[in-house]
């Protein structure tokens, strides 16, 4: 039978594994003597914090009759993660659980160094992430590439490798601010602004001489 008496712990119902990370979920905290009663005269609020990343929302109502049920989300996805609470000078920690990330919401290029220079490959790797910033380690789809000025070298990626994908490309047009894309599933990613520079020198080519007078001067533009 619950019984009021000094509080000396928060404890938790233990919590289903997994969670996903961005999705809510119920979590019950009960006020605790050290005879395990239960203290059904503690109505405080407490504060609540995770192991890893954020949780949402960052303090429980009142308690009722040493209880609380409430919904809360996890930013971080993660191994042996915990929620923790405390409240009237004790505290208390739940199991360790395992929360997995979020669906899919954006492609995201490791920073591409500059200059590059235009016929020549360099590498790029692009990454999946969910809302917060999550690897989705599950996407194993195929990604389209494309470059705001000239041609890319390859136009698709291989298959994604846990949420990961790092391959060679090669530009066309040198200028800058220069920047790749890629999509899949929907959903999108463009890398940092960067410099692609002309490459080697290959050939000369003159603009269009129209018809000219014998013995008149006409100007000609020849460009490497």
């Amino acid at each position: 039978q619950a019984q009021t008496s000094s509080l000396s712990q928060f404890v938790f119902n233990t919590d289903s594994s997994p969670q996903t990370a961005g999705s809510t979920f119920s979590i019950t905290i009960t006020a605790k003597a050290s005879n395990g009663n239960t203290v059904t005269s503690y109505t405080g609020t407490n504060t609540l914090t995770a192991s890893s990343g954020t949780i949402t929302p960052t303090t429980t109502n009142a308690f009722v009759a040493g209880v609380w049920t409430g919904q809360v989300t996890l930013s971080q996805a993660g191994t042996g993660i915990s929620i923790s609470t405390s409240g009237g000078g004790k505290s208390g920690t739940t199991n360790k659980i395992i929360v997995n990330p979020g669906a899919l919401d954006r492609f995201v290029f490791n920073t591409i160094s500059s200059p590059q220079t235009a016929g020549k490959t360099f590498s790029i790797t692009i990454t999946t992430k969910d809302a917060n910033s999550n690897t989705v380690t599950s996407y194993t789809g195929i990604n389209t590439l494309s470059v705001s000025s000239g041609t890319i070298s390859q136009t698709s990626t291989s298959a994604f490798v846990a949420g990961v994908w790092t391959g060679s490309v090669s530009l066309s047009a040198s200028g800058s601010g220069i920047t790749i894309g890629t999509s899949g599933s929907s959903k999108s990613g463009t890398s940092n602004l960067f410099t692609v520079n002309a490459g080697a020198l290959d050939h000369f080519i003159f603009s269009n001489i129209g018809t000219q007078t014998v013995g008149t001067a006409f100007s000609i533009t020849l460009t490497a």
